[in-house]
């Protein structure tokens, strides 16, 4: 520890580390004091130049993530802001509440081309066994964690590209949640992110999602005007109704219908601090993150409810599947699930042509399959959720890709 301290502070050489650990782990911290963190973490914070106001900067940053402190978004708020904490600590030697838009730049830029000791070669989990025993309790903090990960092949410009310019994006927008939290307390007059996240600057710059795989707004109520039309007329149809929005809501595709729509009830919903829903399905942790809109629940949900007597039962304790047979047991195929899909478009389109409307051969109503609803819900769900919030619900993908499909040719739409 003397030899650290004669060197004046922490450099560049000096590897970064692990600021916060699980969600759990968070929760379980004091807002005011240090005295339930990791004893590591709080050695090391200890042991930076005190210029650098390590304990304050750190824990305006627990105090943000406390605010955040939710499945659906803990783990991407916890990435972004912990790498402009250590680039605070361990690069520019500057209190994270000194930053001006000059720094954030410089930040941006750093992530962009981080240097080789801050970018691990292959995932690493933040805290290790103390021993090599697998029975071992006690674990430390993982020397070899870094909060970069070298990009895949091909994604190298000039050097060893880490991130490309959509998660710079979310980088970004995280950051600035965090300087606008810090307005609200009062503890900065002015947001230093705030002009360059307005500028997009980091944003995707092509688009890869045109909608031509969704329906457009007005087409999709056609859709839904359809269906529920044929619920009222039919009353067994009133299944198929909520399956085809529980698709749409809970973005399914239809290998998630095979997989595990049999697995689905509405007792697997739960509801978060900010009124959004996930799902609890045992074999899927994933489907936790996912993030539900509450007119799903107060809606669909409950007029589903209502027809089959169970609306009087409370919410996680209904059995009743979200996708099921006509006899009401859990599942059924997707193949299936694009039957009634298809049923429905064939009625919104006898619709239009006793209105005396035609359909074109090109119509959506022809060509769409049921992976539409999802896509389109998913379209739409982008217009008023970050990319930060829709991301779990994406799945299997990029931050780059996904925002390259859902956001970016909105933007490029906007310019036109």
């Amino acid at each position: 520890m003397a030899e650290l301290m004669l060197l004046g502070g922490w450099k560049m050489d000096v590897p970064p580390f692990p600021c916060f650990f699980g969600l759990k782990d968070l929760q379980g911290l004091n807002t005011h004091d240090l005295d339930k963190e990791n004893s590591e973490v709080r050695q090391k914070l200890e042991w930076i130049d005190v210029k650098c106001a390590a304990i304050s900067s750190y824990s305006l940053v627990k105090a943000f993530l406390l605010e955040h402190a939710l499945d659906s978004r803990y783990g991407i708020y916890r990435s972004a802001i912990e790498k402009l904490l250590l680039w605070c600590l361990l690069v520019t030697e500057k209190p994270i509440i000194k930053l001006d838009e000059q720094d954030i730049r410089a930040f941006m830029d750093f992530c962009l081309y981080p240097p080789d000791d801050w970018v691990a070669k292959q995932p690493e989990k933040r805290l290790r066994r103390a021993s090599n025993k697998r029975t071992s309790k006690v674990f430390v903090v993982n020397a070899f964690w870094r909060p970069f990960r070298a990009g895949p092949v091909g994604e190298e410009i000039s050097g060893a590209r880490i991130s490309g310019y959509a998660s710079l994006a979310v980088e970004l927008a995280v950051i600035n949640s965090f300087y606008l939290f810090l307005c609200a307390e009062d503890m900065i007059d002015i947001n230093p992110v705030g002009s360059l996240h307005r500028s997009k600057h980091y944003s995707g710059r092509e688009a890869v999602h045109n909608g031509a795989k969704s329906f457009s707004i007005s087409d999709w109520n056609l859709f839904v005007e359809a269906a529920e039309s044929l619920a009222i007329s039919d009353g067994e149809f009133e299944r198929r109704l909520f399956l085809l929005m529980s698709i749409y809501h809970l973005f399914l595709r239809p290998a998630d219908i095979d997989r595990f729509g049999a697995n689905l009830a509405i007792k697997s919903l739960f509801e978060r601090k900010d009124g959004t829903y996930g799902l609890r399905v045992e074999g899927y942790p994933e489907l936790e993150r996912v993030c539900i809109s509450s007119d799903y629940v107060t809606r669909w949900v409950a007029r589903y409810r209502a027809y089959v007597g169970t609306g009087l039962i409370p919410l996680d304790r209904d059995p009743t599947p979200l996708i099921s047979t006509q006899s009401g047991r859990p599942g059924v195929s997707s193949r299936h699930a694009n039957l009634l899909f298809k049923q429905v478009c064939s009625e919104v389109m006898v619709k239009i042509k006793l209105g005396g409307g035609i359909v074109s051969d090109d119509s959506s109503f022809r060509r769409a399959t049921l992976s539409w609803i999802r896509e389109t819900g998913l379209v739409q769900a982008a217009k008023s959720m970050s990319l930060t919030e829709l991301y779990p619900s994406i799945r299997e993908t990029t931050y780059d890709t996904a925002h390259a499909r859902f956001y970016a040719w909105q933007f490029q739409s906007d310019s036109d």
